[in-house]
Order: structure tokens, then C-alpha cells, then sequence
């Protein structure tokens, strides 16, 4: 019943072109005859990857059998957007094609790359189907190759299983949408488009190849909606009827919480992530994955700020912080249940909501001391994050947000970076031993040090010499005490340590 990615389901019926009312105006018009892909493909490929296709295509046509890149990468290359994942195709063996083009691209390189075969058998998905990745060292080239195949599906949301398949249509068939479902034959670099791929990305619109694409694969739902915002196009009408449908009749449900995390990982990685976070919840996904999650204003311009001012690295790590960090504990659980968060994960969301029942001390801290002390136990990551959940927004803003803000943005810049000078090398040079009563005048000498009390290595030291004095003073009176109280009692033979130094020690 569900095993509707056979060759015959039918495409979906295209609209008229009245219908395309969203095109990125810098998508080449590809309706008349596409431009020679071979000299594009080499326009955009470094030499090295160019070199080694031709490896690819001279073996291709050693052994007769059609050989194509896919993928990504041709649909990027039609749009001239930078791509260098490259995924190929093999009509047979891909293993056996991938062996024989590692040790092709040795000998006609010298000195030798050092091309490495890596095959693998895709047990997590597929285990009886084989993939190959050749790797080259020096120059740096990667292709990855698979077989042929065709994919069906037992029942909604469950992993396919894949069989073998002769012809590249075939292949191209179980795509999730057409503009994915694109191939360039090696041997000649011409355009293999069975389904229409080229029209949509002129049209620029998200299209599945048929009308059971969502209930065999959910995750689809999500990939639609990044293709759609990252690329600037439209989810065709029909294709989103269908996504409606089979986000109300549950099957996101289906999805296990490690493929669900692994699609919404993908958006926060993406540049344009908010604008994708704004299109779940417009689409009603975002509360089905669960209904805590909300999206606002406020979040959108929380979001985007963090997407201006962050680097790509820590962009990821920041979003679904952000999305959590209004919710209560028992929601934020529940996410971080149904999404199977790791355990790093968890601790920076639980952290966000510890610091944001602590924003009242945060508010009453006057000394530059106090708002270290309160800062100083999270990570730099956590008061990040909280800077941009923070952050002011509209004429709503309150202002103790402000304030808080404006502590933790003072704690990042300046206070966590403010160390003292000495340390307990010197206390140990003042001729006092070692004791807890280190830690109690090195804290004191740090608070002095954020207070703006010993601005210089010399203030420093006079403080600590006052300390190790006041103690000292403390400790011979106490030491005298003992003595008076102690005179009609036997001298103590356990230690021949003088008591006073005995007392300071154990301080």
C-alpha cells in the first residue's frame, strides 16, 4: 500500500505557470536549452575534483555503464550556489566502480595522493546496500558513491528498504522533490531531468514527485520548509495541501526523536534558520512537535540577532535555547524528551532557567563583586544565549531585562577577565602555611581586585600582608588563651609541633 515510490505512481500535476508567483531573480531562465554544464561544472569545481571526474568518466566508459552526479550539487550548480559535495550515481557495483577509480587516481597523480577507499555497508539504514567514499589526500577531494536504487516503504514513517535498480530514472524517482531529482550524465555532462527538476528551479517552487512523498517520509515536512526559505521559493500549492494533510493527520508523530532532532539540527544550522522557525509555526509543524513551542515576535527578532552578530559555529547552539527559554520546567523536559537532547544540551537549557529565577539577585547586586559571584558559576555560553533572550524588543521591553542585560553584557566584556595579580605563592612567602585560610584571603583580595579597591600589584600585596597580619595577630592571642587555660594540665606529647603553628595550620 505504501510502497509508492515505484516508477508508475504518478508525478504530481504541475499548475499552469500563472500559478509560480514566487521567483528568486537570480535564477537563470533554463526554458530554452541549457547552457553547456561540462564547462560550468568546470567553472566551479577546484582542478583537483575536476581531475578526478575525469577519472570518474573515463572509467564510466571503460566499463559501458552510466555514471552521473546527483544530488545537491547539480541543483546548486544550476543555481550558482557553491556546492562541493559530491555525490554520484553508478547504473552497477558502485563499490567495485569506486576501487577502480581510487587506484586510477593514484597512478595518474605523482607524487601519489595516498587515495583512500572507504566503503561501508549504511547499517543504520540499509544494511544489505553498499556505498563507497574515495578520498583524496593531497589535493583534498571526496566523492562519495552509491549504487543505483529505488526505495519502499512498509508503512508510514518507517526507514525504507532499498533494492537495486538499473536505470538512473529510477534512482532520481525516490528524490523527496524535483529540484533534487536532477542528474548530469559524466560521460557527456548532459542533463538528465525525468521529472521536471529544471522547470520548478526556473519557477523557483518546492515540489514532491508524488502524492505519497510526506506519509512515506515525514521528515520531508521540514526538508520542504528549509529548501523553500533557504533557496527563496514557494512550496507549490498541490505539494503543500499535502504537507497540511500529513501534519493533521500525525504523522510527525511517527518520527522517532533522533530523526526528528536530527531535521530541526539542520535548520539551526542554516543562515536563514529564524525565517525557517517562522515557517514551521505559520505551518502548524512547530507546535505539533510539541505545543510549548511558540513562535513570536519577539523570538524572530531575538533569533535574527543572534544570526547577524555570531559566528556559524555557535549560531546552532544558541536557537533552540532561545525557543525554550520561556518555558516552564516540566515543557522544557518534555522538548528535551521528545527530541532526545544530549546531555550538554539539557544542562545549558536547565542553566538558561536557573539564571532567569536568579535575575532578581542579578538585579540587587551593586558591587561589581556581587554580579561576578552570581555570573561566574555558568557558562559563557549560557549568558550569551541569555543576552539575546534578553534583549530588548518593541515598546513591550521591560526594563529590568535591561538592567539584568546590561550586568551580564558588563560580567562577558570586562569582569570575567579581572584576576589578581598574586596568589598563594605570595602567602606562602608572608611565612603562612598553608590552610583554608588561603582561600578566604585570596577571595577577599579577588573581590578587591572587581571592586576597583587594588588597582596595582602594590595595593595587592598590602592588602595581603594586612590579612596574613590580622590573621596571625588572631592566631597568638588564641594560641595564649590555650596556653593560660591549659597550664595545670600535662604538656601534650602528640606533636612537637609549636601549637600556634598547629592552630594556623588547621585554620
Amino acid at each position: 500500500m505504501f510502497a509508492s515510490a515505484s516508477p508508475s505512481a504518478a508525478i504530481l500535476a504541475r499548475p499552469p505557470p500563472l500559478c509560480y508567483t514566487r521567483r528568486m531573480t537570480n535564477v537563470p531562465d533554463f526554458q530554452s536549452k541549457p547552457p553547456n554544464l561540462k564547462s560550468k561544472v568546470a567553472d566551479r569545481l577546484p582542478a583537483a575534483y575536476r581531475q578526478a571526474l575525469a577519472v570518474v568518466a573515463d572509467e564510466a566508459q571503460r566499463r559501458s555503464i552510466g555514471v552521473y552526479l546527483v544530488g545537491g550539487f547539480v541543483r546548486d550548480l544550476l543555481l550558482d550556489r557553491p556546492n562541493l559535495d559530491i555525490d554520484i550515481a553508478v547504473e552497477g557495483d558502485a563499490i567495485a566502480f569506486a576501487t577502480a577509480v581510487a587506484a586510477h587516481l593514484d597512478a595518474a597523480t605523482a607524487p601519489p595522493t595516498n587515495s583512500k577507499l572507504k566503503t561501508q555497508n549504511s547499517k543504520l539504514l540499509h544494511p544489505q546496500f553498499g556505498t563507497a567514499t574515495v578520498q583524496q589526500d593531497d589535493p583534498p577531494v571526496q566523492l562519495d558513491f552509491a549504487s543505483t536504487r529505488q526505495e519502499s516503504y512498509a508503512q508510514p514513517a518507517a526507514l525504507p528498504t532499498v533494492s537495486l535498480v538499473a536505470d538512473i530514472a529510477t534512482d532520481l524517482r525516490r528524490r523527496d522533490f524535483t529540484i533534487n531529482a536532477l542528474a548530469i550524465r559524466l560521460t557527456d555532462y548532459t542533463l538528465v531531468d525525468p521529472y521536471g527538476g529544471l522547470a520548478d528551479l526556473n519557477a523557483g517552487l518546492i515540489r514532491v514527485l508524488h502524492p505519497a512523498s510526506f506519509v512515506d517520509d515525514p521528515t520531508r515536512i521540514f526538508r520542504a520548509v528549509r529548501y523553500e526559505q533557504r533557496l527563496g521559493f514557494a512550496i507549490e500549492p498541490a505539494t503543500l495541501s499535502l504537507l497540511h494533510d500529513a501534519v493533521v493527520s500525525g504523522l510527525i508523530d511517527r518520527l522517532s526523536p533522533d530523526r526528528l532532532r536530527h531535521e530541526l539540527e539542520k535548520i539551526w544550522r542554516e543562515a536563514r534558520a529564524p525565517a525557517m522557525f517562522a515557517r514551521l509555526a505559520e505551518l502548524g509543524i512547530l507546535a505539533v512537535v510539541d505545543p510549548a513551542l511558540r513562535w513570536d515576535e519577539q523570538l524572530r527578532h531575538q533569533c535574527e540577532a543572534a544570526a547577524v552578530a555570531e559566528p556559524l559555529t555557535t549560531r546552532p547552539l544558541l536557537h533552540l535555547p532561545l525557543l525554550t527559554y520561556r518555558l516552564s520546567d516540566v515543557e522544557q523536559q518534555r522538548v528535551s524528551e521528545r527530541l532526545n537532547l544530549d546531555a550538554a544540551t539539557r544542562a545549558l537549557i536547565k542553566q538558561m532557567r536557573q539564571l532567569r529565577e536568579h535575575l532578581p539577585d542579578l538585579l540587587h547586586a551593586a558591587r561589581r563583586s556581587d554580579i561576578y559571584n552570581l555570573l561566574h558559576p555558568y557558562p559563557d555560553l549560557v549568558l550569551l544565549a541569555t543576552t539575546y533572550a534578553l534583549a530588548p524588543y518593541g515598546t513591550g521591553s521591560v526594563p529590568a531585562n535591561a538592567t539584568a542585560l546590561d550586568k551580564i553584557n558588563l560580567y562577558r566584556r570586562e569582569l570575567a577577565g579581572i584576576k589578581p595579580e598574586l596568589d598563594g605563592d605570595y602567602l606562602t612567602a608572608l611565612g603562612l602555611p598553608p590552610s583554608k585560610a588561603y582561600r578566604q584571603m585570596l577571595d577577599e583580595l579577588g573581590r578587591a581586585k572587581l571592586d576597583g579597591e587594588v588597582p596595582t600589584r602594590a595595593a595587592e600585596e598590602a592588602l595581603l600582608q594586612r590579612l596574613v597580619a590580622q590573621a596571625k595577630g588572631e592566631l597568638a592571642w588564641m594560641a595564649a588563651t590555650l596556653v593560660k587555660h591549659s597550664t595545670a594540665s600535662p604538656p601534650s606529647t602528640t606533636s612537637s609541633t609549636p601549637i600556634t603553628m598547629r592552630m594556623l595550620a588547621s585554620t
